[in-house]
C-alpha cells in the first residue's frame, strides 16, 4: 500500500470502527485524537504546544467512565501514532504502548471522578497532574529534561479551547 494513502485509510477505517462501537460520542473523541496524532503533530513545531490529546482523553474518561477512558487512551493513541510511524518513523516502537501512553490512560481514568465539574477545572487540574507525570517519565525514562514552555503553552492552548469551544465539545461527546 502507498505510505501516503495510510493516514486517509486509517481516518475513513478508524471512523467506521469507532462509529460502530460507540456511536457520534465515540467517533468525536477518535477524529480529536486523530487530528492531533495525524496532521497538528506533523505540520506544528512540538515547542508550540499544539495538541488536543489530553483534552480528548479528558472527556474520554468523562464520557466512558473511568476503565472505558482508559481503554480508549491505550489502544488509540499508541495505534494512530504506529500508524503515523509507519510513514514518519521515530524512535518509539509503533503501536506499542509508552509510558506516556500510560500518562494519558490515567488522565482518562482520573477525568471520570471529575464528570461533574466545571470542563475548565477538570482540564486544568488533569493538565497538572499529566504534566507532572510527564516530567517523571522524562527524569526517569529517559535522558530530555522536561519541557517547561511546551507544557506551559499546551495548557494555554487547552483551556483557551475549552473556553472557547467546552459547551459544543461537551454536547457533541457527553
Amino acid at each position: 500500500m502507498n505510505p501516503l494513502l495510510i493516514i486517509p485509510a486509517s481516518l475513513v477505517l478508524g471512523s467506521l470502527v469507532y462509529y460502530l462501537i460507540g456511536g457520534p460520542p465515540l467517533l468525536y473523541l477518535f477524529l480529536l485524537v486523530w487530528l492531533d496524532k495525524t496532521i497538528l503533530r506533523s505540520i506544528t513545531p512540538e515547542f508550540l504546544g499544539i495538541e488536543v490529546t489530553t483534552l480528548a482523553t479528558v472527556l474520554a474518561g468523562m464520557a466512558l467512565g473511568g476503565m472505558g477512558g482508559f481503554v480508549f487512551a491505550i489502544i488509540t493513541i499508541p495505534l494512530l501514532e504506529g500508524i503515523k510511524g509507519l510513514i514518519v518513523p521515530g524512535n518509539d516502537v509503533p503501536f506499542l504502548p509508552t509510558p506516556y501512553h500510560l500518562a494519558d490512560a490515567i488522565v482518562a481514568f482520573l477525568a471520570s471522578f471529575l464528570a461533574g465539574v466545571p470542563l475548565l477545572g477538570a482540564v486544568a487540574a488533569l493538565l497538572a497532574v499529566k504534566f507532572m507525570m510527564d516530567a517523571t517519565i522524562d527524569a526517569h525514562f529517559t535522558a530530555k529534561p522536561f519541557d517547561f514552555l511546551s507544557a506551559g503553552l499546551t495548557v494555554v492552548f487547552n483551556l483557551l479551547m475549552v473556553w472557547g469551544f467546552g459547551a459544543q465539545l461537551t454536547a457533541a461527546i457527553l
